[in-house]
């Protein structure tokens, strides 16, 4: 749609402008341009969101979202990845992560948990309970639903790099503890 393409060209002019023009205020103190920071964070959201939105700009995600005040990252970069589910993504982005949020130790790490927790809260419409057929026979356990799948997948998050493999280790030892205790009913939700 042409009104969608020349709204994102001017979002996408807006949000540069607007780092521009903060950039300006932090070199001069003659240049006060009082109330611009809420106004760059707010468009540079906006902007992050539209990133989010197209595959083919996801490894920019990180990039802008660095120069948000870290508790919007926290906020709002999670929600946002949680629909990555490609393997090749998820390592552009892990690789962004610590090379972009170095603002305080560990923030990439917190990012990713908070990822893989959105997707383990997760719920399926879908019924959950084993039908008769199933129960005839103790021993026979469902299938993995999507969710779970996708509860699975979500571990990979942490094996990307090496510094997260021993929560890697917990939080897959977590969801399989989830699982057993569900017994026959495979998924958590």
């Amino acid at each position: 749609n042409e009104t969608d393409e020349e709204y994102d060209a001017l979002l996408r002019f807006a949000t540069h402008l607007a780092l521009y023009l903060d950039s300006l205020s932090e070199g001069s103190t003659s240049a006060s341009l009082f109330g611009l920071m809420e106004q760059k964070n707010q468009l540079l959201l906006q902007y992050v969101r539209y990133l989010s939105s197209r595959q083919d700009l996801w490894f920019m995600v990180v990039v802008y979202s660095s120069l948000l005040p870290t508790h919007i990252i926290r906020a709002e970069l999670p929600n946002l990845l949680t629909h990555i589910e490609s393997q090749e993504e998820r390592e552009i982005i892990v690789q962004k992560l610590g090379e972009f949020l170095t603002i305080e130790d560990g923030l990439d790490l917190d990012i990713l948990l908070s990822v893989i927790s959105i997707i383990f809260d997760e719920s399926e419409d879908e019924r959950l309970e084993p039908d008769e057929e199933e129960m005839e026979d103790y021993h026979d356990v469902p299938e993995p639903t999507l969710l779970d799948e996708r509860k699975m997948r979500a571990v990979l998050w942490l094996c990307v790099n090496k510094r997260h493999m021993p929560e890697a280790l917990i939080v897959a030892n977590t969801l399989l503890r989830q699982f057993l205790v569900d017994g026959n009913k495979v998924s958590s939700a």
